[in-house]
Order: C-alpha cells, then sequence, then structure tokens
C-alpha cells in the first residue's frame, strides 16, 4: 500500500497538475483516507520518500556505471549529475512544483522543504564525500583533504540549484544544464587537483551568464506559477 500510494501521487499529479488531498489520493486508488495514516504523518512524507527513491536510484545507477568502466572520481561525479537529470526528467511537472518560485523563498521558515529533501541531502552527501575520499585514496586528488567534508555539504546547495537551472533551461536539449554541471564538477574536482583559479573563474562567469537570466525569467513567471498549480506557492505572505 505505501509504494502504491507514492506512485499514485506523481500519477495524479502529472494528470492534473496540482497535487492531491490527502482525501483525493486515497480516492484514486479506491482506499479509505484512514488507510494513508498507516504509512504518512502527512503528504509532505510522501514527497520526502518520493525523493529518497529518487537519489537511491541515481547513487545505484551511478555505482554500476562506475563499476563497468572503472570511473574515476571525476568521473563518478559527472555521472552522478548525469543520472540525477534522467531520473528528474519523466517527473517534469512534479519537480516545477517542488521547485515552484519562491515556494520555498526563506529557508530558515522552510521547515517543509527540510523534511522532504532531508534523505535526499543524506544520501547525496554522503555519496559525495565518499567519491571525493575515493579520489584522495587513488592519488587523483593531492589537495584539500580537510576540505572534504565541507565540499560535500556545499555541493548540496549546488544541486539544488542545478535542479532549479534544470527545470527552467530553454537552451536546446538543455545545454546550459550540462554546462553547469561541468562547471560543478570541474571546479570541486580542479581545487582538489590544485589547478582551481580557472575554473573558479569559469563558473563564476558562468552563473553570471546564464543562471542569473534564469532566475529573472523565473522571477517574472512566478504568478503564471501559481495559478499552473493551483497552489499559493509562490504568494509573498
Amino acid at each position: 500500500m505505501k509504494q502504491k500510494i507514492i506512485t499514485s501521487y506523481e500519477t495524479y499529479f502529472v494528470a492534473n497538475n496540482q497535487a492531491p488531498t490527502i482525501k483525493e489520493l486515497m480516492e484514486s486508488i479506491e482506499a479509505k483516507a484512514e488507510d494513508f495514516k498507516k504509512h504518512f504523518k502527512n503528504l509532505g512524507e510522501v514527497e520526502r520518500e518520493i525523493w529518497k527513491t529518487l537519489v537511491h536510484t541515481v547513487i545505484k545507477n551511478t555505482q554500476k556505471e562506475c563499476e563497468d568502466n572503472s570511473y574515476s572520481a571525476r568521473e563518478t561525479l559527472l555521472s552522478y549529475y548525469y543520472n540525477l537529470i534522467e531520473q528528474l526528467k519523466p517527473r517534469q511537472n512534479y519537480i516545477d512544483y517542488s521547485f515552484c518560485v519562491q515556494r520555498y523563498r526563506n529557508f530558515d521558515k522552510a521547515k517543509a522543504r527540510k523534511v522532504i529533501f532531508q534523505d535526499f541531502k543524506k544520501q547525496h552527501i554522503h555519496f559525495i564525500q565518499e567519491t571525493l575520499n575515493a579520489g584522495f585514496a587513488t592519488e587523483e586528488f593531492v589537495n584539500g583533504k580537510p576540505f572534504v567534508q565541507r565540499l560535500a555539504q556545499k555541493s548540496w546547495y549546488k544541486t539544488l540549484l542545478l535542479i532549479k537551472v534544470w527545470s527552467t533551461d530553454p537552451s536546446d536539449e538543455k545545454q546550459t544544464t550540462d554546462q553547469l554541471i561541468e562547471n560543478i564538477v570541474h571546479t570541486n574536482s580542479d581545487f582538489l587537483s590544485n589547478n582551481v583559479f580557472n575554473t573558479s573563474f569559469s563558473l563564476i562567469k558562468f552563473i553570471a551568464s546564464k543562471v542569473v537570466p534564469s532566475y529573472i525569467k523565473m522571477a517574472r513567471e512566478k504568478s503564471s506559477c501559481s495559478k499552473k498549480h493551483n497552489c499559493n506557492c509562490c504568494s509573498s505572505n
């Protein structure tokens, strides 16, 4: 029943372009609202499970690719992010809702966000840290080992940025998203390989020329986002 609820939540969203109530969700699978409480406290926990499952699949697929191709740490990071995008593609409507403009505008007040992304964040940071440490074990990385944990934690915010950019990327075949992935991975990898200056400058330049205009566009579309999803997530209150 638990997996059925999760699958039905995503299915309902795709079909109706908005999040269901608990009653609507359970009616869609011909079950009682009381059955929902046996598995989840609220709809936020359903979303949390969606993201937890998503990142688990991403990590599993990445690990398989690494084993099959003997990837370096840098290649593993690239594989991880590209696998993440592949998992996002069939969930475009839901991702748009999760990252609806200003739905989570204030980090200090975003208790819902902390719940929804809690497991995703934990697994993500753990995988990135393990990958960076593996790079030191093979001497691919030789500089900055004390910063590995901090880099892994910082990568979480870069990942949120990546998902936001991907969801609004108007370029052909999401080229802006691909470029951002390359910049994120190579900046961290080059820092650990003593070649940080050029790639850091490239990332800053890329964000200024590609990402900032994208955010301006997102801000202009906040009112249409609210109407599209029939929610108050874009309210300024």
